[in-house]
């Protein structure tokens, strides 16, 4: 409620009344009044300081996660020119092992920044809602040996699924993440 101080000034306060009865059995009531200024003003610099803070929050990860996309393009380019030299150019053996400490480099700092947007975006309040779906687990794990097998026959390195024949085990689970986790 509103009350009125003997100078005027209005404060908020709360009212309890509670009714009760004497030993004898009289039946009387007992009123509470509680100043709730400093309370109500509390909260209030609370519920702005909470406000601040995640605008705050929302303003660094919206950063974040320009800056890396901005970051990933010029990687992305890089790396395509790395493996354009690789692809079409006689290279003696010291210029491949640059090729390469190139490719390994632009590679980890890519993953560095797909890394940052993922953390990013778990941070964000959209960080748990990644999609559930069903598929067949077999048939991703074979999609992402077949999208690494050219750069480990590159290396000399051989990468193949072994899975028990027919296995077509279907499972629900957040796709993106499992793909994510796996490469």
């Amino acid at each position: 409620i509103q009350c009125r101080r003997v100078d005027g000034s209005e404060l908020p306060a709360e009212l309890t009344v509670v009714s009760t009865v004497t030993p004898m059995g009289r039946p009387f009531r007992v009123a509470f009044l509680r100043d709730m200024s400093e309370q109500l003003s509390r909260e209030r610099r609370l519920a702005d300081a909470l406000s601040i803070a995640r605008s705050g929050e929302e303003a660094k990860a919206r950063f974040v996660a320009v800056m890396s996309h901005e970051m990933r393009t010029p990687l992305n380019g890089l790396l395509s020119a790395v493996e354009l030299l690789d692809t079409t150019t006689e290279l003696d053996d010291q210029q491949r092992w640059l090729v390469e400490i190139m490719r390994g480099c632009g590679q980890a700092t890519l993953e560095q920044v797909n890394n940052v947007l993922e953390l990013t975006h778990l941070a964000s309040s959209e960080g748990s809602s990644y999609a559930m779906a069903d598929f067949a687990l077999h048939d991703q794990l074979q999609a992402q040996v077949q999208q690494f097998q050219a750069g480990a026959l590159r290396h000399g390195n051989v990468l193949q699924l072994e899975a028990p024949p027919g296995d077509r085990t279907t499972i629900r689970a957040p796709l993106q993440l499992l793909r994510r986790v796996v490469n």
